[in-house]
């Protein structure tokens, strides 16, 4: 019983999602469908072949092709180590060989590195993979909040991190031209990404609940009290005089946003990502020891 389960589900993995052959409507005399006996000579030797197969895959990953395409390099100990100790700047590029977001992503990273000759300042690290670039995930990850997914794009000056872009958008150009144009690397004056003009007012909050924030957004003068975006990203998003009372919003990213005039008493910012942001007071969170804290009003 135990190799027939083995057979199914290594021929499961190898048969992919392809659609069935049709089936014939062929039957018997009284009506019913006959089976079809298969037989196997020796179902160990090809359950034994098929493990195989999986171990070949499964030690020899197959890495995208655009880091080279792209010119890039992957992330090594030793470019970390600058990018941490602040020899060096740029910007890393996390990845995963089982998101395609990461894939729909890598393109416009190309294009813009390449336009811009940015080649040399974005580093991959490929998770997901026995590649060494991704073993360096894990080090990243211990000195950020816990927001990261795939993709994620972090950008290292002077030995922090200053920015994070995570996931892709809808207008993924305009969305990486906007992470790049910010943190200086592009000479175009950045633009926000969402307006949100179209929608009622009092939908906003609850749209960008959904979304886990909004990042290069024009939100300001929303009224968000009590509402809970855990972990929201909200990178480069303009927030003046919107109403964070009472807001959830632990873990979240906030490096470049505009919070002058805005409420947040009894806001939950724990572990939250302050960097260039623009606090309540109109200081900068790099000159409070890179956090609103204290600044609130």
């Amino acid at each position: 019983m135990k190799a027939i389960i083995s057979l199914v589900l290594a021929f499961s993995l190898f048969a992919g999602c392809a659609n069935p052959e049709p089936r014939t409507n062929s039957s018997t005399d009284d009506g019913s469908v006959p089976e079809r006996p298969q037989t196997i000579e020796d179902p160990e030797a090809l359950i034994d072949e098929l493990h195989q197969r999986m171990r070949a895959q499964r030690d020899q990953p197959d890495l995208p092709t655009w880091p080279d395409e792209g010119g890039f390099s992957y992330l090594t100990e030793e470019v970390l180590n600058e990018l941490k100790t602040g020899s060096s700047d740029g910007v890393v590029f996390i990845a995963s060989l089982l998101c395609g977001s990461s894939n729909l992503l890598a393109p416009e990273v190309t294009s813009i590195a390449k336009e811009h000759s940015l080649e040399s300042d974005v580093f991959v690290s490929v998770s997901g993979s026995d590649h060494p670039s991704g073993e360096l995930f894990d080090q990243i990850i211990d000195d950020l909040v816990e927001t990261l997914a795939f993709p994620t794009l972090v950008v290292f000056r002077k030995g922090r991190v200053v920015d994070i872009h995570v996931g892709v958008d809808t207008d993924l150009t305009s969305a990486v031209t906007y992470f790049f144009a910010r943190n200086g690397f592009v000479e175009i004056e950045p633009e926000f990404l969402y307006q949100l003009d179209d929608l009622p007012q009092d939908s906003v909050p609850m749209f960008v609940r959904s979304r886990r924030g909004l990042h290069g957004a024009q939100l300001d003068g929303v009224d968000f009290q009590g509402v809970s975006i855990v972990r929201g990203s909200f990178s480069g998003t303009s927030l003046r005089g919107a109403n964070l009372e009472d807001v959830s919003l632990r873990n979240a990213l906030l490096g470049h946003v505009d919070l002058t005039g805005a409420r947040l008493r009894g806001a939950d910012l724990t572990n939250a990502f302050f960097s260039n942001t623009i606090c309540p007071d109109g200081t900068n969170s790099d000159d409070n020891g890179f956090t609103c804290e204290g600044h609130l009003e």
